[in-house]
C-alpha cells in the first residue's frame, strides 16, 4: 500500500471580507490567507508574528483553507499574505491552482526575495522590497 503525500500549508489566520490596505489594489474587498514563516527578519517587522514562533501555524491542507474561506462568506479575490507566501512551493501551488480553477482572482504580498513558478498564476503581485534598514540583504535579480 502506498501513501500518498498530503501537503499541507502553515497558516496563521484566515479572514475576512475585509478591504485591501496595500498596493494597486488599496480598496478592492479580499480576503486573506495569512501564512507562518519568512525568510527575512526585518527589524522593524509589523508582522514578526509570522516567523518569530510566538504565534503557531495550523497545518492546513488547500481544500481545508478552501473550506475555512467559503465559512466566511461569497468571495471571488484573496489575498495570500504572511511573513512570504513564497517561500512555500508545492503546497502553495496546489491552493493557487484550486482557487483559479473556481474563478477567484488572486493577489499576493511579498518582499521579492523567493521566486515560485505558481507566481505566473497570481493576479497582483504586491511587491515589498526591503531598504536597508531592514538590515537584510536584498537580492533584485530574483524576480529579473
Amino acid at each position: 500500500m502506498t501513501r500518498e503525500r498530503v501537503l499541507k500549508l502553515p497558516v496563521l489566520e484566515i479572514f475576512g471580507p475585509t478591504f485591501q490596505g496595500e498596493g494597486r489594489a488599496i480598496g478592492q474587498k479580499t480576503m486573506f490567507v495569512r501564512t507562518a514563516g519568512c525568510d527575512y527578519h526585518c527589524d522593524w517587522c509589523d508582522s514578526a508574528f509570522t516567523w518569530d514562533g510566538s504565534e503557531k501555524p495550523t497545518r492546513m491542507t488547500a481544500d481545508e483553507v478552501i473550506a475555512e474561506l467559503d465559512k466566511l462568506g461569497s468571495y471571488d479575490y484573496v489575498t495570500l499574505s504572511g511573513g512570504n507566501p513564497a517561500i512555500l512551493a508545492a503546497n502553495m501551488a496546489e491552493l493557487v491552482t484550486k482557487l483559479k480553477e473556481r474563478g477567484v482572482t488572486l493577489a499576493v504580498e511579498t518582499q521579492g526575495s523567493r521566486w515560485q513558478n505558481w507566481l505566473k498564476d497570481i493576479d497582483q503581485v504586491t511587491l515589498s522590497p526591503k531598504p536597508p534598514s531592514s538590515k537584510m540583504e536584498v537580492n533584485f535579480e530574483t524576480l529579473d
